[in-house]
């Protein structure tokens, strides 16, 4: 137990990341904000991350060696909360590096902002040279994406928050009973929070740089590929939908690929909506592909599902929907 009273108990796990350890712990020492205990949980590495972790905690006093067997992050972080002792929980990983106010200003709008349980931040993508595009329109989204209003709207199109960047409420993490195991981890717990009426926001301003490296377990682990996250997120529209509700997908690759997987949870894909007119009138998979402007005839009571994945054409199609009377989120929600 620690000899001090922090506000802040920083979660940091660790499998093999000495090469880059010392840079990420060298960022949060430097913070601002010096109310915070910093717990490196160590997931059974095989490097010599361990000893180097006890080398850390002997320089700083506010380090706390955590050392687990191997069992993966979700129960690795949850190890890390039942040893917290501030009332918020900040994530770091061991790759990455942190701005030195970024406590200090994600602890400020927590306390002045009683509504929100996570603050995150707008983020910055390194090594530059070697980000792909796709990760770059990844990283303008996310800086797009800042208020709780902004968030809540796109939450079921990819997790809107960079795990590592973000502070927590403490009561929120054991409200939901922390991480689970199974799926993208982060965002399955950005969407239970949201089912609990949970609101998230972020600090504007870039604080924290998030390391593309293609050993990085968001790219190797079957927990995060893509059929993973739909099957994460067609877990939480069922429940938030209702199970057997019926559903119209807007869109084309995207749609037909999540199809399956919200069918395989309980909802009823009752057909498809495109704006190609080589696609409307034809059938796809037994059910049929309309027009825009037939949804409303065909489908009235559905709800309609956008599942479009390039940023500029998903904002015309809230335009188009909203053109037709479609509300959202009551009526329609994009999801990809």
């Amino acid at each position: 137990m620690s000899a001090f009273n922090p506000s802040i108990s920083i979660l940091l796990p660790v499998y093999n990341d000495s090469s880059y350890l010392v840079r990420a712990v060298t960022s949060m020492r430097r913070q601002t904000c010096q109310e915070w205990e910093l717990l490196l949980l160590d997931d059974g590495s095989t490097d010599d991350s361990p000893e180097l972790i006890d080398s850390l905690a002997r320089e700083e006093p506010r380090i706390r060696p955590v050392h687990l067997p191997h069992r993966g992050i979700a129960a690795t972080l949850n190890a890390g909360i039942e040893r917290a002792t501030g009332r918020y929980i900040a994530r770091m990983d061991a790759d990455d590096v942190s701005h030195a106010r970024r406590l200090a200003l994600q602890k400020a709008c927590l306390e002045e902002r009683p509504d929100i349980c996570a603050v995150g931040c707008m983020i910055r993508i390194f090594p530059r040279k070697e980000a792909s595009l796709g990760m770059l329109a990844y990283e303008g989204w996310l800086n797009s994406v800042v208020t709780p209003e902004q968030i809540a709207r796109e939450i079921f199109v990819e997790s809107p928050l960079v795990h590592p960047s973000v502070l927590m409420r403490r009561e929120a993490l054991e409200a939901v009973e922390g991480y689970r195991g199974e799926g993208p981890k982060d965002y399955d717990l950005w969407l239970r929070l949201h089912a609990r009426g949970m609101r998230f926001a972020k600090v504007p301003q870039v604080l924290f740089c998030w390391m593309d490296r293609p050993d990085r377990v968001t790219r190797r682990s079957p927990s995060y590929s893509r059929e993973a996250f739909r099957e994460c997120k067609a877990r939480h529209l069922a429940t938030r939908l209702g199970k057997d509700r019926k559903v119209v997908l807007a869109g084309n690759r995207e749609a037909k690929h999540l199809a399956a997987a919200l069918e395989k949870a309980g909802l009823r894909v009752m057909g498809y909506a495109d704006v190609s007119p080589k696609r409307i009138g034809t059938v796809w998979e037994g059910k049929p592909v309309v027009g825009y402007e037939d949804l409303p005839v065909r489908y009235d009571g559905c709800m309609l599902l956008a599942a479009v994945g390039s940023w500029g054409v998903r904002d015309a199609i809230r335009r188009q929907l909203e053109s037709l009377g479609y509300r959202e989120p009551e009526e329609f929600l994009c999801i990809a």
